[in-house]
């Protein structure tokens, strides 16, 4: 038995009941997750990050939770699932995303799938690549699979057009950037959604603590140096609605992980290459913005991928030399 998580929904027309309240400041991730998972009559659970408390309830969301919607409050919802495959240690081994699809990157399209959870499980058992999220379409009964997520290709994210969910598997290795691939920082912000916080006396080991997290992927963290507090989340911007979300915390630095390519550029004395790098073999596209079907170069399931745009008049690529 695990968690599926999904974050800023509520729950409408559900009996609640109180599962636990904590102190203020504190995260309850944790004792909220460990009393549901220890209750038998609790088959889902809600968190409230500003009120430092969850409620439970005796239901789950079958196929697509009719009762969940979306929300401009810090919660989130966590539902048990029992899967056949077995999952990791993580608290949770999903993150879903309702009406929300990753186009063009479907390494895996299986149809005559009965059900979303049996979706997740093909993902968890998948060997051939790193399954890193997956989309259930419900009308179809289609599982797509794929290397990739939201976070390694944002731009392919976007909502879907019928009835699919998008999903995270927190089981499998965060995709890795290039070297230079660092935390984005924000002054004086912070998400406020700490699922956990430890003492820490500077930046480095606050992101270490990150990193070093096994219960759960820890995608941002916000270091306070007066009060040596590091608070870890589970959340980063793109999970909640973008930069917009985050709140007012003087004194405090927020970071969450980039969402960066190894994207370079060389110029050669008659053409332009782009060169993409990527941890695991690449079967997408590169492509120039200006002429997207005429100049393009397709992955051949390799991990270095190069786009050539030569200089001439009669380039489909529309590329000019001065």
């Amino acid at each position: 038995m695990s968690f599926e998580k999904i974050s800023a929904v509520t729950v409408r027309g559900v009996p609640l009941y109180p599962l636990y309240s904590g102190p203020a400041d504190t995260p309850v991730t944790a004792e909220c997750n460990n009393r549901c998972r220890a209750g038998p009559k609790c088959r889902a659970f809600l968190i409230n990050y500003d009120k430092h408390m969850c409620t439970g309830m005796d239901y789950d969301s079958l196929n697509r939770g009719a009762s969940i919607v979306n929300t401009q409050e810090r919660t989130s919802y966590f539902e048990k699932i029992c899967l056949s495959a077995a999952p990791c240690e993580k608290a949770w081994t999903f993150e879903r995303v309702m009406g929300r699809e990753l186009g063009g990157f479907d390494d895996r399209i299986l149809n005559g799938v009965a059900s979303r959870l049996r979706c997740q499980e093909l993902c968890l058992k998948e060997r051939s690549f790193v399954c890193r999220s997956g989309e259930y379409d419900y009308a179809l009964q289609q599982c797509r699979l794929s290397s990739e997520d939201r976070r390694s290709q944002p731009a392919a994210y976007r909502v879907s057009a019928g009835s699919v969910d998008y999903f995270e598997n927190e089981c499998a290795a965060l995709a890795t950037g290039p070297p230079n691939c660092d935390f984005d920082r924000f002054e004086n912000s912070d998400i406020k959604r700490a699922d956990l916080v430890r003492t820490a006396f500077s930046v480095d080991q606050c992101r270490t603590l990150c990193e070093a997290t096994r219960a759960f992927v820890c995608r941002s963290f916000t270091y306070s140096q007066p009060a040596a507090q590091c608070w870890l989340s589970s959340d980063d911007a793109m999970a909640v609605g973008g930069v917009r979300s985050l709140d007012t915390h003087s004194g405090a630095v927020y970071y969450q992980r980039s969402s960066c390519l190894d994207l370079q550029l060389f110029c050669n004395h008659d053409s332009m290459v782009v060169s993409l790098n990527t941890a695991d073999p690449f079967s997408g596209k590169l492509y120039s913005k200006e002429e997207p079907i005429a100049c393009e170069s397709v992955g051949r399931s390799t991990t270095n991928t190069l786009l050539t745009m030569p200089f001439s008049p009669r380039s489909s690529c529309g590329i000019r030399e001065d």
